[in-house]
């Protein structure tokens, strides 16, 4: 895998327009554990040391198989089902903090998806927490300019699968009419 082509997608998701503070809050996907997983290798120099792993997290940069890109709901739906499967994993939302001018001249809305390159990516995160100071921050920002872009199709993708997962949540929320908080479109009653 070329690490220098590797990008991560990001997603739009609160834009500060302090005169102090012009950054955007992003979000990205992680695959995590919290449990000890035995039988982990780490490879060095042709060498495979055993290790037992303590804590794991991976940023998630593509779909399964070929694809550089999430094409479809089902992309997205198929990488995670196959991380949720296996006990020790889970899939996280994480944030990090860009400057707004990275995003161009017209601000974009929440949800949006960006890819990043690995050296951005990993600059926003050393910001986020606390390695490096805003300002060498935003200086070292301007230098990777052609580093982030609008995914549009990935943008798609994303949007249809929020569907789909918003869908599947309303279809197996309890149906129990007991269970519902007592509403009615009477002014009076509401207040």
């Amino acid at each position: 895998m070329d690490t220098e082509k590797l990008t991560v997608p990001i997603f739009i998701d609160d834009i500060k327009k302090f005169t102090d503070f012009r950054m955007t809050r992003c979000t990205y996907f992680s695959v995590e554990s919290d449990n000890p997983i035995p039988d982990w290798g780490l490879n060095i120099d042709d060498e495979n040391i055993p290790l037992v792993l303590l804590g794991f997290e991976g940023i998630v940069t593509k779909p399964l198989g070929e694809k550089a890109l999430f094409g479809s709901d089902k992309d997205i739906q198929a990488f995670f089902e196959l991380i949720e499967r296996d006990d020790n994993f889970y899939i996280d939302v994480n944030d990090i903090w860009f400057p707004n001018f990275l995003f161009g001249y017209e601000v974009p809305k929440t949800s949006v998806v960006f890819r990043v390159s690995t050296k951005l990516f990993n600059l926003g995160y050393r910001f986020r927490n606390d390695k490096i100071p805003s300002q060498k921050f935003i200086a070292a920002c301007g230098n990777h300019l052609p580093e982030i872009y609008f995914s549009p199709l990935e943008n798609n993708a994303f949007a249809q699968w929020e569907q789909l997962v918003i869908a599947e949540a309303k279809e197996i929320y309890p149906k129990n009419e007991a269970l519902a908080l007592p509403y009615s479109d009477d002014e009076n009653l509401n207040a």
